[in-house]
């Protein structure tokens, strides 16, 4: 009987001696498993850090490129009643001398300038856009001058257009022959 309680007692001891290896390795396990865990972690929140800086500058960009689409079309629309100005009208410095060329076209800029910023203004009084506004500024500037209506007065003459065309269903890309024919004296049902 003394044999069979050592030999027990030995195979307990070696089960002892496993069951600590295996509590060891298990630790182990565990500790490597909550360091992986933890750089899982750690890439993940890099990754979404990442994401969000690179959401971040896409919608900058896309902000800066609205804006730069932005001043873009206002440049061009001024350029147009620039244009139209310079063709239309005769310019003169303030000593009287008709311009020419280049000088011409820089005061028609200056002129444009200043009706656009007009428009931009009178265009919160009305429904209309921004840009009909400046199309039919741009229709009416020969029509208007030719009758004697100064340059300043034509965004008011437009926006005054367009919320009368508006109130008759008038489409205002019709502004410049509605107009016209107001100013001529030729205007019918």
């Amino acid at each position: 009987f003394a044999t069979d309680t050592q030999k027990a007692i030995a195979q307990v001891d070696k089960l002892s001696s496993s069951v600590s290896r295996l509590e060891k390795n298990l630790s182990a396990s565990a500790k490597a498993s909550a360091s992986a865990t933890n750089k899982l972690s750690s890439l993940a929140k890099q990754a979404l850090a990442a994401y969000s800086a690179y959401q971040l500058m896409t919608k900058a960009v896309s902000a800066v490129n609205i804006g730069i689409q932005a001043n873009q079309a206002w440049e061009s629309q001024k350029l147009s009643i620039a244009s139209v100005i310079g063709a239309t009208n005769n310019l003169a410095d303030a000593q009287g001398r008709v311009l020419q060329g280049s000088e011409k076209f820089a005061a028609s800029q200056e002129l444009a300038a200043k009706m656009m910023e007009r428009i931009q203004q009178l265009g919160l009084e009305t429904t209309a856009t921004t840009q009909s506004l400046v199309e039919g500024v741009q229709g009416i500037i020969a029509p208007a001058t030719r009758v004697g209506i100064s340059l300043e007065q034509i965004p008011d003459l437009a926006v005054n257009a367009a919320q009368a065309m508006g109130a008759m269903q008038i489409p205002l890309q019709q502004m410049r022959t509605e107009i016209e024919s107001l100013l001529s004296g030729n205007i019918n049902k």
